[in-house]
């Protein structure tokens, strides 16, 4: 349940920012490992911050399956 609440307070902040982000039309120049190029900053960071939600759930995945194993043991032991 605890995962569930920090899921959608992180969503919920994402449609947030991207609802907000979407009225600044400003361009900026991001220099990445090999080249660089013009985009609005808006999608800029909401590629960035879905990019960075997507390895944090990848790293959430063993611990959630961990807690689910442990709780399954302790149920076989009762």
């Amino acid at each position: 349940m605890k995962y569930l609440l920090i899921f959608l307070l992180v969503l919920a902040i994402f449609v947030i920012s991207v609802t907000l982000g979407a009225q600044n039309d400003q361009q900026v120049t991001f220099n990445y490992l090999l080249a660089q190029g013009e985009f609005r900053i808006s999608t800029l960071l909401a590629v960035l911050f879905a990019r960075g939600l997507c390895h944090w759930l990848a790293d959430l995945r063993p611990v959630l399956a961990a807690g689910a194993c442990l709780t399954g043991a302790r149920g076989a032991e009762n």
